[in-house]
């Protein structure tokens, strides 16, 4: 049975496709069959992540009906499956929101898990992501206010139904922020993952690599794997 995770964040800039392409090569390294899905389908980013900058086939052919969707999947070097949105803009506009849940149907028994890197922020496209999901996990940092977006996306997951695994706390610098405790008791969530910042991040989004691949003894991409072998073993909770 394939578990799909929509990756939230109630803004931009919180590291929600770093978090996305690290933790699915995490758990394709941990022998778990894994694929991506660029949710975002007006301002796509995961390919760039990977120094793809013109896909030669996405997700929006097989939407628009030009190709089958596995003629669209990107095999990656890290053996994760990618389906990469187009950059086009006018693409993206053409692609309804209930067409992209719908895709994630055609994925079911075809990995173990697909991990949705979802627009930012609480519009109709990322109900409908959340609506076929089976769990939602939120990308925050530790501050007031990225706390107070993760409690939003958290409701929308609530109103459609999707459990809240819990929330990541990303770019974390130790001092001068919200501690771990702290972000719990505010959100009522548990935070299953807390990753520092770390340069070695920087280098690798610059290199158009995989930091846990590039950098597998850097601090932050021990913490993604971490959180991989946490979303094989963890309950969702609502």
């Amino acid at each position: 049975m394939t578990k799909v995770i929509a990756v939230v964040s109630g803004k931009g800039g919180v590291g929600k496709t770093t978090t996305v392409v690290n933790v699915a090569s995490a758990l394709r390294q941990q022998g778990v069959k894994t694929a991506v899905v660029d949710g975002n389908v007006l301002t796509p980013h995961v390919a760039l992540h990977l120094g793809v900058m013109s896909p030669p086939a996405t997700l929006n052919d097989f939407l628009q009906k030009k190709t089958d969707l596995w003629s669209t999947i990107y095999h990656h070097d890290s053996g994760v499956d990618f389906l990469l949105a187009s950059p086009s803009y006018q693409e993206g506009k053409a692609v309804p929101s209930k067409q992209l849940g719908k895709l994630l149907g055609h994925l079911e028994g075809q990995y173990d898990v697909v991990l949705v890197d979802c627009p930012s922020g609480l519009g109709e496209e990322v109900s409908t992501l959340l609506k076929y999901a089976d769990e939602a996990l939120i990308v925050a940092q530790p501050h007031l206010a990225s706390v107070m977006d993760a409690l939003k996306v958290a409701e929308v997951a609530r109103k459609e139904n999707t459990l809240v695994t819990g929330i990541v706390l990303n770019m974390c610098h130790g001092s001068k922020e919200l501690s771990m405790e702290a972000v719990e008791e505010i959100a009522s969530l548990p935070v299953i993952a807390v990753v520092p910042f770390d340069k070695k991040m920087l280098q690798a989004l610059y290199q158009q690599e995989i930091a846990v691949i590039a950098y597998p003894r850097a601090a932050a991409p021990k913490r993604f794997r971490e959180l991989g072998e946490t979303l094989l073993g963890q309950p969702a909770s609502l």
